[in-house]
């Protein structure tokens, strides 16, 4: 009896911690959908498993996603690592940054929760800073 391999789905996977996330995956025998728009990540990141038929790259950036995306059919899980993490875009252009953090987010959740995806993981990295 074989069992299905299982499907991940990896937002900001082209980023340092994402691309760190599809290495795993792909170590564990996953098949792994990057969905990247290379603002903050970089193909090299992901270089050493290109030739790995299991990868797929995906230039998409997440506030484009649409409800139907087929990115996520049949996705078993979503690690959601996508967004702009540095402090100073949030005080420099606020709006682009809550575009991104916050609408592409909401994005990444219709989408996954359309083809009922078994879970989410949303990875945040934030900055708390008051006097």
């Amino acid at each position: 009896m074989t069992s299905k391999k299982k499907i991940a789905v990896v937002t900001g996977g082209a980023g340092f911690i994402g691309s760190h996330m599809v290495d795993l995956l792909l170590y564990k025998n996953y098949h792994v959908r990057v969905i990247d728009n290379l603002a903050g990540g970089h193909k090299k990141n992901l270089k050493h498993n290109s030739n790995n038929p299991h990868l797929k790259f995906n230039n998409i950036d997440i506030c484009k996603l649409k409800p139907n995306s087929k990115l996520f059919k049949n996705v078993d899980y979503v690690f959601h690592f996508a967004g702009v993490g540095d402090i100073v875009p949030s005080i420099e252009n606020p709006v682009k940054y809550i575009t991104n953090n916050v609408q592409g987010t909401v994005k990444v959740f219709r989408s996954r929760s359309l083809f009922k995806s078994k879970k989410i993981y949303l990875c945040c990295i934030s900055i708390l800073l008051w006097d």
